[in-house]
């Protein structure tokens, strides 16, 4: 995920625990600005990076001179590294330049680099200083360059990466707006302790095989096409059909009921088709509780699993619970999708793929033994939630703007206290016989969810609608909304319209967790028990007291 400062800053000054790398950072440049992103950037991937830079302009000399460490190297290299005359801070030669030489001098110095026995190349194709006499030597020497590279097994970045403003005026040969990839591709290039094989995907569904959420938005809506907003859903469709052609084991994990979860796949509407899977666990236990679960029924460890989800909180509660996964996040644009790839290419590299590879889905499809999946809780992910810095924002609505949260009543399935909709004239009539819709927002440090529930009560106490997106499940909204209501509602026990479904199930748990009573078909509440129980759920959000109020400019 591409970060800005402000984001990369608060992941560093978070701190944590986790175990720190050391590696030498080679290039010839200003390396300043990369550090806090890759900082952040290996914090993201579950370790701390510790790096010794090279001073500006030695990088020359360093790579001739007797090594005086065994740390890993990674190089940042451009094409003035090799050929110096190319290099626009020393302006354009008027020497005369050979082509022999030149091509002489390009794989002499990838074969000085061949002496480090730890290292990783990063090549950046950029523009370079126009020091041949012809348009087509300068071509065919970028061209040389790059190829030599790529033979010398570096990883290609892209050419824009490089900035001549930066590098003319400070040093840095960076882009500015890159530097979160930039970083990206440096931690990627470490390499990590465990030499364990990688030998399974588990995959999230929503967000991540396809744009949307079908249980809130439908299976006609959802999108991932190479014709449609869905392309990097749909590429990375095709790419998880490559891994399996390769002998991967493609596994599913989703919040959400078996059936429905499925609907995408046997419709026809996805690439990937549920026969491709070795196995899918949908249900609204913990992500690690179903991870552990598919983990005992292939018999695979979990130092052997990778991880893949759109929700940061889902990614959180899997590292704390099973820190031997490998946990990474869905690229939020395309911007970031070359990164995601080239991890997920590094974890499944194969140097021989056989006839037993391609057929391993289906070896192990056929003793594969279907298990409860584990009800035990998830990981203790409150510290994480603290250090989100959640703002919830509870606001009353009116006429003026109860659009979105009716929305939300119309569209929530899965914690919806009752599943029933609601048309706009049957809302507005309940707001003019005294009930109360309340519109409930989120943001935290990684920016703004958006309006998130909607809760309907009357002047009686009587909770008519009561809904969470499933985008902030974990997140403990539910119990904020409760205990915020319990100071404004003039009654001491909240009654509730409830009504089981097949999809509630959300709901359904969060009932039996936090303490209601249902008596036949009356589910009750009693606020001050609520109250304190549940009290401390408060504190993981910045919450203004006077946020129940109607905005000042509403009507």
């Amino acid at each position: 995920m591409s970060l800005s400062f402000l984001e990369a800053n608060k992941i560093v000054v978070a701190g944590n625990n986790l175990p720190t790398e050391n590696f030498v950072l080679a290039a010839s440049g200003q390396t300043e600005k990369l550090t806090l992103f890759i900082k952040a950037a290996s914090i993201q991937q579950g370790f701390n990076s510790s790096y010794k830079a090279l001073p500006f302009n030695t990088l020359q000399q360093y790579i001739i001179s007797p090594a005086t460490t065994d740390a890993h190297h990674v190089f940042i290299l451009f094409p003035w590294d090799v050929f110096p005359d190319m290099d626009w801070r020393s302006g354009v030669t008027t020497r005369e330049v050979n082509k022999g030489v030149v091509f002489q001098e390009a794989d002499d110095f990838i074969e000085k680099l061949a002496r480090f026995p730890s290292k990783s190349l990063l090549y950046i194709p950029a523009a370079a200083a126009p020091a041949t006499s012809t348009y087509q030597f300068f071509m065919a020497l970028a061209h040389h360059l790059q190829a030599s590279f790529l033979k010398a097994g570096a990883t290609l970045l892209p050419a824009d990466f490089f900035s001549l403003a930066s590098y003319l005026s400070s040093g840095s040969p960076f882009a500015g707006k890159f530097l979160s990839p930039i970083a990206d591709a440096v931690v990627s290039a470490l390499p990590r302790q465990s030499t364990v094989a990688k030998k399974v995907l588990v995959t999230d569904f929503d967000n991540v095989m396809w744009r949307g959420v079908v249980s809130e938005d439908g299976i006609d809506a959802i999108q991932c096409s190479n014709e449609s907003a869905g392309y990097i859903h749909y590429i990375y469709q095709s790419y998880l059909l490559k891994l399996k052609s390769q002998g991967v084991l493609i596994a599913g994990v989703t919040r959400n009921d078996h059936e429905g979860a499925l609907l995408p796949f046997r419709q026809g509407v996805t690439l990937f088709k549920e026969h491709d899977f070795v196995s899918v666990h949908a249900s609204y236990q913990s992500k690690s509780a179903q991870i552990k679960a598919l983990s005992s029924n292939l018999n695979v460890s979990m130092d052997s699993i990778v991880f893949v989800d759109d929700n940061l909180l889902e990614l959180e509660e899997v590292r704390r619970a099973l820190p031997a996964v490998e946990c990474r996040m869905f690229p939020g644009s395309c911007e970031d999708a070359p990164g995601f790839f080239a991890y997920l290419q590094q974890q499944f590299s194969f140097m021989q793929i056989t006839d037993e590879d391609r057929q391993r889905t289906e070896l192990y499809k056929t003793r594969f033994k279907a298990a409860e999946i584990s009800y035990l809780p998830g990981a203790d992910i409150t510290d994480y939630l603290r250090s989100l810095e959640m703002v919830l924002t509870v606001t009353k609505c009116d006429a003026s703007n109860y659009s979105r949260p009716l929305q939300l009543i119309n569209k929530a399935n899965q914690f919806s206290l009752n599943g029933l909709r609601v048309s706009e004239d049957q809302l507005r009539d309940l707001i003019a016989c005294g009930a109360t819709l309340y519109s409930c927002s989120l943001a935290d440090k990684f920016g703004d969810h958006g309006q998130i529930s909607s809760i309907l009560v009357s002047e009686q106490g009587v909770v008519s609608y009561f809904v969470i997106s499933c985008r902030v499940f974990q997140r403990k909204v539910e119990y904020a909304v409760l205990l915020l209501l319990a100071d404004v509602i003039p009654v001491d026990t909240l009654m509730f319209d409830y009504y089981k479904t097949d999809k509630n199930i959300p709901f359904q748990m969060f009932i039996s967790d936090a303490g209601f009573s249902l008596n036949g078909s009356e589910l009750l509440l009693d606020l001050r028990a609520f109250v304190n129980k549940n009290q401390t759920y408060l504190e993981l959000f910045d919450i203004d007291s006077a946020l129940l109020r109607i905005p000042e400019d509403s009507p």
